[in-house]
């Protein structure tokens, strides 16, 4: 329910820092995502969806759970090399993104 009263009847609209770095692992692909949201309070959670773009029409959508005030998330091993990470696809949430290099998010 926290999710749902926090949209629904609090005032916060996060800004949400992001980036993400990419590892070839064993003929894969690892994806690190870093994402940092400010002007939230402390306990802020969302639901962030992504789209994971690897050209050719070939895309992953997913959704990450973010809690508190810095995420650092691993991503499944992916089969193959990515062309972009989309933070907030379809700008499906109230928010504001801010691509950052993956060493300046935190």
């Amino acid at each position: 329910m926290l999710v749902f009263d926090q949209w629904i009847y609090g005032t916060e609209i996060p800004k949400y820092a992001s980036s993400y770095e990419t590892k070839e692992v064993n003929e894969k692909y690892q994806v690190y995502c870093r994402i940092k949201p400010e002007d939230v309070s402390e306990n802020f959670k969302a639901y962030v969806p992504i789209e994971v773009n690897f050209g050719d029409n070939k895309v992953v959508k997913l959704k990450l759970l973010l809690s508190g005030k810095n995420s650092e998330i691993k991503l499944p091993l992916l089969p193959m090399e990515l062309e972009e990470i989309i933070f907030i696809d379809m700008n499906s949430v109230l928010c504001d993104v801010d691509y950052k290099s993956y060493d300046r998010v935190f």
